[in-house]
């Protein structure tokens, strides 16, 4: 496991522990940044620049709109 990794295990707690999205800004090129409770925020960037998919943010088994980005975009779809 690389250390990434482990900070990130750490962090959640292997699995226990929960954080409350507050804020969702979205900014260049795919970039975006989770703002979380308890002054937490997780900045997350595209490390290329292809025109293809780079995330989607939604509710996990629920059946609503969520947001899916590509280069430059933040847009939301239908499930």
């Amino acid at each position: 496991m690389s250390e990434r990794d482990q900070r990130i295990a750490e962090f959640f707690g292997n699995g226990t522990r929960v954080y409350l999205v507050k804020n969702l800004e979205i900014g260049h090129a795919g970039a975006f940044a989770l703002i979380l409770e308890n002054d937490f925020a997780m900045d997350v960037f595209p490390d290329d620049s292809s025109a293809s998919e780079h995330w989607r943010l939604f509710k996990p088994y629920q059946d609503e709109v969520h947001v899916v980005s590509g280069t430059g975009t933040g847009e939301e779809v239908e499930t």
